[in-house]
């Protein structure tokens, strides 16, 4: 056997648990939103103290100003998830095998959340696909928060704030495998087996 190669006999399969309905996964989005705003905003404030003094002054007209309007903010979250699930398929893809081959796209819609997914085929050291996990939400989400504190945009500020906050799920499966990251692998086998034991799995070593 190859160094770094998956022999399922050495390990262990244990369940990863999905239990984010949409209510609680709506909550736990607001937390996101306010935590991320509240530690980010701290900077924007600090480097754009102009715009605090607008707010200061006119708080329901600064506001207004920095709404993105609907025409322009629907068509910019559909395009920026489908960019999301586009890195994720890219981060797992380059970890796979077999590439792209090994990567299937769909949607889900559990417990009424609407969301378009990329799902890797193949069992993958849980480090890498942390990597894969995480990797495409600092990117649509929080670089445009960063660049927005540089460039002064409110706009971008609280759009890169949503898109971080619809994360959750992302998130939430790395909360229950960080811990875990060391010496595991990994299978997203939700999607992909209709008749599969589990919809995640972790292997551990025996």
């Amino acid at each position: 056997m190859r160094k770094n190669e998956f022999a399922p006999e050495n390990y262990d399969k244990v369940e990863v648990k999905w239990n984010l309905g949409f209510l609680k996964a709506s909550l736990y989005g607001v937390i996101i939103y306010i935590v991320a705003g509240v530690i980010l905003g701290i900077p924007f404030m600090l480097v754009n103290t102009d715009i605090v003094q607008e707010f200061r002054y006119d708080f329901l007209g600064a506001w207004g100003d920095s709404a993105l309007p609907f025409h322009i903010l629907m068509p910019g979250l559909v395009l920026t998830v489908i960019v999301h699930e586009l890195l994720h398929a890219f981060f797992y893809a380059i970890q796979c095998k077999h590439g792209f081959k090994s990567i299937k796209f769909g949607v889900e819609a559990k417990s009424f959340m609407f969301y378009a997914y990329a799902a890797c085929k193949e069992i993958i050291p849980t480090s890498k696909f942390i990597a894969g996990l995480v990797l495409p939400g600092i990117i649509t989400g929080i670089m445009p928060v960063i660049a927005s504190i540089f460039i002064g945009s409110l706009e971008l500020f609280f759009f890169g704030l949503l898109i971080t906050s619809m994360c959750v799920g992302d998130l939430y499966i790395l909360s229950q495998i960080y811990k875990n990251r060391k010496s595991t692998w990994f299978h997203n086998t939700a999607w992909l087996e209709p008749n599969a034991e589990y919809d995640m799995v972790l292997y551990k070593p025996k």
